[in-house]
């Protein structure tokens, strides 16, 4: 039997786990597809299976899926799916011959980031998902917060908030969908765009409770006519903040009603904001965060969550977030040693690596990344020349362990999930991934994490002071993370000064 998750909409994906609770393969859609979260009703999993050696879906399988189309279909957990219609929209256009479950959307993403934990928690620990929306064990339902306890043997949904707060928080940012570059439509770009605003400005901003439609395209015609002026890009960050605000007035009250744990499993791409997980630890809480924290990490979550669901027990934690299946490689690879690529590094080279399997989720972490120097200069490089990024949005940077605390302040996190202070020897050293307001998305790499990488930042450092290099995804404007050195040819310009590196 085979433990098989699979999402639709955008995010797609899909991954099994084996009955002694390996994980035998995970693959995002947009890897294969090269279209960046596009809608994806329609996929056959039987291919994508057998695309990567496995056997086809049989009736020995169970198929686990938290997919909004799900709630087409009246499917619930624990239940035979009542097939009447064309079949789930999810899957493929015929019936698969195996049952399919629902899950929570919200629990898939809390059990995402459970199978990254590194120690045992015997007795249960509180869970914070914050979503834009999805649908609870009630498929016909729809809730935008979940909370409950979680552990070894265990999980437990205590509240979960639905339709009163649809025009609150998150909802709001997302409701009228992208409009061109509208930072509006891209919370990651209010993020960066936040750290440009004076602290002390921002605090006699108000976000407005009634922001509605007509006034958010209020300031979007604004944007267009002035620009990224001080002025609009402040207007922007008050909204992000606001929203952030909302958010943690909400994380404080769960907090206060629910039973006190110092360890706080998080889940949902709300979490992609950074301030949260900050504030979570200035409450003094160990946060339990996955890398695919967004959508990317819902056929995960089903997967794992269905194993649980009928076997009782969680299956094996993941060590390492390099689990992206790629299909074979079918060109010499492009090996350069730690020595090699370091000397490529300083002569100001651009390294575009392609190692092994590729990352879970939307960051790239060594595996699918652009490596540079962090000079200032590099970074307009790879983030206005090569990859046209807006110029707010900074890159963030890769660091030993044993240079952390040397560059930075604040919590050590594996998957650039807390946003650090920048120390005087970081913005000496490493100008070049130091944001406006003296912060970085730091990802700190042990050596089992990366051998590779780890033994390439040493011999940088040993040239430069700083084990520590900027780290951002391997892609072009608007496509997907590179998964096949192939899409690197085919979709990013060739620089004279990019060097691929390609090996398994």
């Amino acid at each position: 039997m085979r433990f098989i998750g699979v999402h639709s909409i955008h995010n797609s994906g899909v991954c099994c786990f084996n009955e002694d609770g390996e994980l035998t393969y995970y693959l995002e859609r947009e890897r294969t597809t090269r279209f960046k979260r596009a809608c994806d009703n329609r996929f056959d999993v039987d291919t994508m299976l057998q695309a990567a050696g496995q056997p086809p879906i049989s009736a020995q399988d169970r198929i686990f899926t938290a997919s909004h189309s799900a709630t087409m279909f009246g499917i619930v957990l624990g239940k035979f799916l009542d097939y009447a219609g064309e079949g789930p929209v999810c899957l493929t256009d015929r019936l698969p011959p195996c049952p399919i479950f629902h899950v929570s959307h919200h629990i898939a993403h809390i059990v995402a980031s459970w199978m990254f934990r590194e120690k045992e928690y015997k007795e249960p620990v509180l869970y914070l998902a914050l979503d834009g929306g999805g649908p609870t064990t009630n498929p016909a339902e729809i809730s935008f917060y979940s909370a409950g306890l979680i552990s070894d043997s265990s999980l437990t949904e205590m509240e979960h908030i639905g339709e009163k707060l649809r025009y609150s928080s998150y909802a709001r940012l997302c409701d009228l969908g992208p409009v061109g570059s509208d930072p509006l439509a891209f919370p990651g770009k209010l993020m960066g765009m936040a750290g440009f605003v004076p602290r002390d400005a921002v605090h006699e901003m108000t976000w407005p409770k009634d922001f509605n439609a007509a006034e958010k395209e209020k300031l979007r015609e604004r944007h267009r006519r002035e620009g990224l002026t001080p002025a609009v890009m402040a207007s922007f960050a008050s909204f992000y903040l606001g929203y952030l605000n909302d958010i943690k007035q909400y994380i404080t009250a769960v907090c206060s009603r629910l039973p006190v744990t110092s360890t706080v499993v998080v889940g949902g791409g709300t979490f992609l904001a950074l301030e949260l997980n900050n504030f979570l630890r200035g409450m003094n809480k160990e946060v339990i965060f996955g890398p695919g924290i967004d959508d990317s990490g819902q056929c995960l979550g089903s997967a794992a969550y269905g194993y649980f669901s009928h076997t009782g027990r969680w299956p094996k934690p993941l060590s390492s977030p390099f689990i992206q299946w790629r299909p074979p490689v079918t060109q010499p690879p492009i090996y350069l040693s730690p020595a090699e690529a370091a000397e490529c590094l300083l002569r100001d080279n651009v390294l575009a690596v392609l190692h092994g399997s590729g990352e879970l989720g939307p960051r790239a972490l060594g595996h699918r990344s652009f490596l540079a120097r962090p000079s200032i200069a590099m970074a307009q490089r790879v983030s206005g020349a090569i990859k046209k990024r807006e110029h707010y949005r900074p890159l963030a940077p890769v660091v030993t362990d044993r240079d952390f605390n040397k560059l930075f302040l604040g919590p050590r996190g594996h998957y650039m999930q807390y946003a650090n202070r920048c120390t005087p020897e970081a913005r000496k050293l490493t100008p070049g991934i130091v944001h406006r307001d003296d912060t970085a998305r730091v990802q700190v790499l042990r050596e089992q994490d990366d051998p590779w990488l780890y033994e390439l930042l040493t011999l940088v450092g040993r040239a430069t002071g700083a084990e520590c290099l900027s780290n951002t995804s391997l892609n072009a404007p608007g496509k997907p993370i590179c998964n096949t050195l192939e899409d690197f040819r085919r979709e990013i310009f060739e620089f004279p000064d990019v060097v691929p590196v390609c090996f398994d």
